[in-house]
């Protein structure tokens, strides 16, 4: 990711950090979402095992675009909108991700959030096709790394030249809101309810966001 596309890389810095802010809201909020995941009815389990939910999703979010460097740099370089036939080249790169984690450590721990993170809540749409999201008990991280890759995407003013940022709150905020097919209601009506969460992700899509790209120019692009 980092030799291919550096805006690749931020976007997916910015995804971990809402992530992260998300699931510390549930794992306060509503325990319950992670039962599945961890196998048990117990909040204290759950809340014993904060440190590990929050880097798991992490780092899950670090990598759940890496099948983009699959993809032809033009594409990724996101100057402008994209054709219906480079639009068909970038709904590969769940796919991508996934072979490229093949066979390897990661793929048992993270082949369902790279492969889910474009699918609805309801699995009534988004790509891959072939792929049932219904069916992994992993699906509440890929939940939340669905809303969060969203959020960012939506709200970005700065690494999508073609595209005017919409406000988190109220516009983006209430429009993952409506749409209980494609994001998880539970997970929504959670950060919804939450002020302190609410605002932190207004203030990492706004000066957050600045400080990401500074970051990252800083450790990997600037001049040693």
């Amino acid at each position: 990711i980092i030799r291919r596309n550096s805006m690749t890389l931020i976007h997916s810095t910015m995804v971990s950090k809402i992530s992260v802010l998300v699931a510390k809201s549930l794992i306060k909020n509503k325990p319950s979402l992670f039962y599945n995941l961890l196998d048990t009815d117990d909040d204290k389990v759950v809340f014993s095992k904060t440190k590990y939910l929050l880097d798991y999703i992490k780092k899950a979010s670090l990598i759940h675009d890496l099948g983009k460097s699959w993809i032809s740099d033009v594409i990724n370089l996101q100057i402008r909108r994209i054709t219906s036939e480079e639009y068909l080249e970038i709904k590969t790169h769940p796919q991508n991700g996934a072979d490229i984690i093949n066979g390897t450590i990661l793929e048992e721990k993270y082949n369902d959030m790279i492969l889910g993170h474009h699918k609805y809540y309801d699995n009534s749409g988004g790509y891959p096709t072939d792929y049932d999201n219904l069916k992994s008990n992993k699906k509440i991280l890929t939940d939340i790394l669905t809303i969060a890759d969203c959020i960012d995407a939506a709200t970005d003013t700065l690494g999508r030249n073609y595209s005017h940022g919409k406000s988190w709150d109220p516009i983006v905020l209430n429009e993952l809101l409506s749409d209980d097919k494609r994001y998880n209601h539970e997970i929504m009506e959670v950060i919804n309810g939450d002020d302190e969460t609410k605002k932190a992700i207004g203030n990492q899509v706004d000066k957050g966001r600045i400080n990401v790209y500074f970051d990252i120019y800083n450790k990997y692009l600037g001049n040693k």
